[in-house]
């Protein structure tokens, strides 16, 4: 089939029409003009104009026509390859977009008729859907695809029909912490499959920018823990004022074993039943391999993408796991018990993981043991597993009290983007967040605050006792 042959005929001036409740109120679409990209491409881009927005952003209802005949609405988004889409649409002026022909004609055709298009408007819509919320890294070709709220909105059979922008809808039980901006919810539960688990990285947008927020426990907590245990010095939590400068892209899931495996070639996992492995977190069966592991993958990963991957420091960690929340029990509002654990988490941990060596590696169920990533439910930031599975490692050196390192005290500025690159304890320990799959639910490391520590050199661990992974962030530019 000929490019050139493809549309046999469009029509210069398309039908325009407006849908209102209050048609004085509401914005207007004027002239629509469609034209063919011919000679350098094949698409068809349509024009209109819009005005009466006030401003604002608002989301338009485009149906195309072969001959008179409507075509699918599921077809026109599948055609959807450009411009600023039908969602979000913001300002007075001329706005565009594109489709792409071949997704639109008849099956078995090779040309597309007489073509027009009718335009609404169809409500208000997302004033932040221009904004970049996923970036996908697909381990298999190198590609990245950065995705804007308007681009899932406009794809929805691409990236799941379901969009949260209410944590409660997602999270039953759920109040909502008077902090968190109702426009910095945006949850996608269609990339909870086992692609963006395997082949592909999905990382979500932490919309932390300028943010003040707690560090350490909630006033009051009685789990809070001081510096200083029985068997090496223990990593105390503090609690103090910490801003972000930038937002940053998050690891929606913990790295799993195939991703791993398909940047770095190679996998130091315990848990690694063929069967089973793929959508395990990665984690290490000793310290002593866990520097080499993890540096090999950020390495790798930055060199085939070109972006830079790091761990998060342990402030990117605390912001993005609560929230803005900053109450007692666990950051969606619900308190710490083994069911509340079992919703967030989509297991029922147990504490113990020695008698169950076997069962983890090789059983399905996970007994005493990882399990695949991606069960329970996402927090507010659209993140899973931050308090179970595996603990993960931190960028930051092990200080054992971070109020004092930074000289906070009651009524001092917040700190600015707190990374700790001082050893307190013994040069080398590094510092965990995030409860493992061996924690026990009514301890303490099934907190946001809790810091874990331990050397990433020394002291070869029991081949059952491989507690650690992490996941990783990346800039937004």
């Amino acid at each position: 089939m000929k490019i050139s042959t493809l549309i046999t005929r469009l029509s210069s001036l398309a039908t325009a029409a407006f849908a209102a409740a209050t048609a004085s109120a509401d914005p207007t679409v004027g002239q629509v003009l469609v034209h063919q990209l011919w000679p350098w491409s094949q698409n068809v881009k349509v024009e209109y104009t819009l005005s009466g927005t006030d401003g604002g952003a608002y989301d338009i209802a485009v149906s195309c026509y072969e001959d008179g005949t409507e075509i699918a609405a599921s077809k026109v988004r599948s055609a959807l390859c450009g411009g600023e889409g039908f969602h979000g649409v913001k300002g007075d002026g001329i706005h565009s977009f594109t489709l792409d022909p071949a997704q639109l004609v008849a099956e078995g055709a090779t040309a597309l008729g007489n073509f027009t298009v009718s335009i609404t408007v169809s409500g208000p819509g997302d004033p932040l859907a221009s904004r970049l919320e996923y970036r996908v890294f697909d381990l298999e070709t190198g590609a990245v695809t950065d995705l804007t709220r308007g681009d899932i909105y406009d794809h929805p059979d691409l990236y799941g029909s379901t969009v949260y922008t209410n944590y409660a809808d997602v999270y039953s039980g759920f109040t909502k912490p008077s902090d968190l901006p109702a426009e910095d919810v945006f949850i996608v539960p269609g990339f909870n499959t086992d692609e963006f688990k395997t082949t592909k990285l999905v990382m979500k947008r932490i919309p932390a920018a300028e943010k003040e927020f707690w560090m350490g426990p909630s006033d009051g907590d009685p789990n809070t823990l001081a510096a200083g245990s029985w068997s090496e010095p223990r990593l105390g939590e503090s609690r103090f004022k910490a801003v972000l400068s930038q937002d940053y892209f998050m690891s929606v899931f913990e790295l799993t074993q195939r991703q791993y495996e398909l940047v770095v070639g190679d996998n130091p996992s315990f848990f690694t039943n063929r069967q089973y492995y793929a959508t395990r977190p990665l984690e290490f069966t000793s310290r002593d391999t866990f520097t080499a592991a993890e540096s090999g993958f950020l390495a790798k990963a930055t060199a085939m993408f070109g972006k830079t991957f790091n761990l998060p420091t342990e402030a990117q960690w605390e912001f993005a796991a609560k929230a803005m929340y900053d109450g007692p029990g666990y950051p969606s509002g619900l308190e710490i018990t083994q069911a509340n654990l079992g919703v967030m988490e989509g297991v029922t941990a147990k504490r113990g993981h020695s008698g169950y060596p076997d069962a983890g590696r090789n059983d399905a169920t996970n007994v005493g043991g990882t399990w695949d990533v991606g069960r329970g439910q996402p927090n507010p930031y659209g993140l899973y597993n931050m308090f179970g599975n595996v603990s993960e490692r931190m960028l930051d050196a092990s200080h054992k009290d971070l109020a004092t390192k930074y000289g906070w005290t009651d009524g001092s500025p917040a700190v600015r983007d707190p990374y700790n690159t001082q050893y307190q304890l013994a040069s080398g320990h590094v510092v965990y967040k995030g409860g493992n799959y061996a924690s026990n639910v009514d301890g303490n490391q099934r907190r946001s605050a809790w810091r874990g520590s331990s050397s990433k050199t020394a002291r070869v661990l029991s081949i059952t006792h491989p507690l650690w992974g992490f996941r990783v962030i990346c800039p937004v530019d």
